[in-house]
């Protein structure tokens, strides 16, 4: 496991005041750490890098919408429905027995 010494920092940081990409600092400026390494430093806040010091943030996931817990659904339920109808005696309740459209 590779530590993040103060020397390995200072390079890390002084290629990045000259907007050199990781895979740069790596291959061109002869930083002896991975890529995904300086990556992973970047992101997690190992360099005391803010946002808006990166030059191509990471974008955040979005958000995924939760379920309301007071969801209420529109209409009568099918167990609400009268004991006639179970019989299907008129034409036309066998093909659409639950009916409340909500949308067109």
């Amino acid at each position: 496991k590779l530590i993040l010494t103060k020397e390995i920092r200072e390079k890390i940081l002084h290629y990045h005041k000259q907007k050199c990409s990781p895979e740069r600092m790596v291959n061109k400026k002869q930083v002896k750490v991975g890529i995904s390494t300086i990556y992973y430093w970047f992101h997690n806040g190992h360099l005391g890098l803010t946002k808006a010091d990166m030059l191509y943030p990471r974008k955040r996931k979005g958000v995924k919408k939760q379920a309301s817990p007071n969801f209420k659904p529109a209409g009568k339920s099918i167990e609400e429905r009268p004991d006639v109808i179970n019989l299907r005696l008129d034409n036309g309740q066998d093909e659409i027995e639950t009916g409340l459209l909500t949308k067109i």
